[in-house]
């Protein structure tokens, strides 16, 4: 099995959007680019909210309703609740507070089949975990989300994994949560980025205390 012609004309259109993005990222400057990176994954990992990205402006929406917004720059970062005040991010941590003043943290991963990876990657999440694949085949999806994210063609049509490497202890994938492309769904950040960002302290102290 392998990409149709007409998923492959899909994947063509992703990666020129993602290509855009990875354009404009690495012109920015270093402490820029770190910034965002945190934001974007302090938002991905506490909040269930869809990315809507227009090529500057990221606008984190909750159930059809935009919850706020980011603004990349060439040499700073703007930030706003929907419909206040908007202002330069000079504290990733001052506007991190300033979220969770407004809104607290509703994420929660699933718990049940808890499995993990030896660096903390939660295979029982994985699309590619051969149960998973053997219940509902989604690596077409899988194929699509990650040249999404990650700007680059990927075909996982014929990847399987027995979960061999946790006892070799090596891990198949490695990843940030706020370094992928903007513009993700909330249920692509649970599917495409969760299962590979290795949160072992966080989730297994969480999850199994």
């Amino acid at each position: 099995m392998s990409l149709t012609k007409e998923q492959l004309q899909l994947q063509k259109q992703i990666l020129k959007q993602g290509k855009a993005f990875e354009r404009l990222f690495q012109k920015l400057p270093e402490n820029i680019a770190a910034a965002w990176t945190k934001l974007l994954g302090f938002m991905r990992e506490n909040y269930t909210m869809d990315e809507v990205w227009d090529g500057k402006t990221l606008t984190f929406v909750s159930q059809g309703k935009p919850f706020c917004e980011l603004t990349l720059a060439p040499k700073q970062i703007t930030f706003s609740m929907h419909g206040e005040e908007t202002s330069p991010v000079n504290s990733v941590d001052e506007t991190i507070a300033a979220i969770r003043a407004k809104r607290q943290p509703d994420r929660v991963l699933p718990s049940e089949h808890f499995t993990l990876s030896p660096g903390g990657g939660r295979c029982d999440l994985c699309l590619f975990n051969r149960d998973t694949v053997e219940r509902k085949d989604r690596r077409v999806e899988m194929s699509l989300g990650f040249t999404k994210c990650y700007g680059d063609s990927y075909d996982f049509t014929a990847t399987m994994c027995n979960g061999d490497h946790l006892s070799s202890g090596k891990d198949c994938t490695i990843i940030d949560i706020g370094a992928s492309t903007p513009g993700l769904t909330a249920d692509e950040v649970t599917d495409i980025l969760f299962p590979y960002w290795y949160t072992k302290s966080r989730h297994y102290k969480e999850e199994n205390s």
